[in-house]
């Protein structure tokens, strides 16, 4: 019998600091975290049974089974900040001060029993929601790619984020997003620690080393064409492409046929393939493609290494010296692959 899936909102937290704190200090923190949470659920007229709310010992995990809002779980995220600190500028006591720090998450998960006989969650969207959490510092709130692709779009979240990239458990790599909207009660839009003690520079990837190359290769061609069509969104589609294919024919043997995925089969001139994606039949996917591409890659790991456009804004086709000088240090082979000593 297989295991009943729902999709499911996150809001994991616990408590900065714990167990530095006596043993009823402890308690008493708990009792008022409790009190907190269950006063922003009802906030957002969600009802218990909407929820599974999942103890951690020194902390919570919201699972929200059925919100009708799209950012319920961001919501109840602002909210706790709000009470948290409304309730610390009240208490006397300094060892019952305590602050949170705040993980969100969603995903397709699995609905189970736990050893008691309760309703539980098992799945990648609450465990990573956890990893996400771990990240954070007192008062910060991070989300998960799944949360953030959602909010980016909207537009009271459109400018509120600033984006990492985290190595969690088993050296796995994951894009974190913090939410930075000024002036929010109890929320600290400071770097987490995490991550401002490192540089936040990514390695490239053997796809994005050949994206790089591809740019610099084709740069000549690629701003005039842009010039005479006015669209940014072409060259970042077609140099993905072309990335694609190189490092699938990277993977070939002798005797293998590599996938391809340019246009005309690779037979077409960048040119050709240029013009053929500047077709009206083709703007939305176009659009959406390079939108999939910025966001998810390049804006995230990679912002550096682009020249600015004459608005101040990130040309994601004409790489800069940096991203130059990045490439031919961390992947030579491919640097001279494409001859790019010859071209500078």
């Amino acid at each position: 019998m297989s295991e009943m899936t729902e999709s499911i909102k996150y809001v994991f937290l616990d408590v900065v600091k714990f167990t530095k704190r006596s043993v009823e200090a402890q308690s008493d923190v708990i009792k008022e975290l409790n009190k907190i949470v269950m006063e922003s659920v009802q906030q957002q007229g969600l009802q218990t049974e909407d929820i599974i709310f999942i103890p951690t010992g020194d902390g919570i995990c919201l699972a929200i089974r059925r919100a009708a809002l799209f950012d319920i779980h961001m919501l109840i995220a602002l909210d706790l900040l709000s009470r948290i600190k409304k309730y610390n500028d009240e208490q006397p006591n300094e060892m019952r001060k305590f602050g949170v720090r705040i993980g969100i998450n969603e995903n397709v998960d699995n609905i189970v029993n736990d050893i008691n006989g309760r309703v539980n969650v098992a799945g990648s969207g609450i465990n990573y929601c956890s990893r996400i959490m771990d990240q954070a510092d007192e008062g910060q709130i991070l989300l998960g790619q799944p949360v953030y692709d959602i909010l980016k779009d909207r537009e009271k979240y459109m400018v509120s984020f600033r984006s990492y990239e985290a190595t969690i458990k088993h050296n796995i790599k994951i894009p974190i997003h913090q939410y930075i909207e000024k002036n929010i009660i109890g929320l600290n839009t400071n770097e987490p620690k995490n991550f401002s003690a490192k540089s936040v520079t990514y390695s490239l990837s053997k796809l994005s080393a050949y994206y790089f190359a591809h740019a610099i290769k084709n740069k000549d061609i690629l701003i005039a064409k842009t010039k005479a069509e006015a669209s940014d969104n072409i060259p970042v589609v077609l140099l993905w492409y072309l990335a694609e294919d190189s490092v699938e024919m990277s993977k070939c043997k002798t005797f293998d046929s590599p996938v391809i995925k340019q246009l005309g089969g690779g037979k077409c001139s960048i040119e050709e393939q240029y013009d053929m994606l500047s077709s009206s039949k083709y703007f939305w996917i176009v659009d959406d493609l390079c939108g999939m591409r910025i966001n998810t890659h390049l804006k995230y790991y990679h912002s550096d290494s682009f020249e600015e456009d004459n608005y101040g804004g990130k040309c994601w086709f004409v790489i800069n010296d940096y991203g130059k000088r990045k490439l031919k240090k961390e992947h030579p082979d491919i640097w001279e692959e494409f001859a790019l000593d010859k071209m500078q």
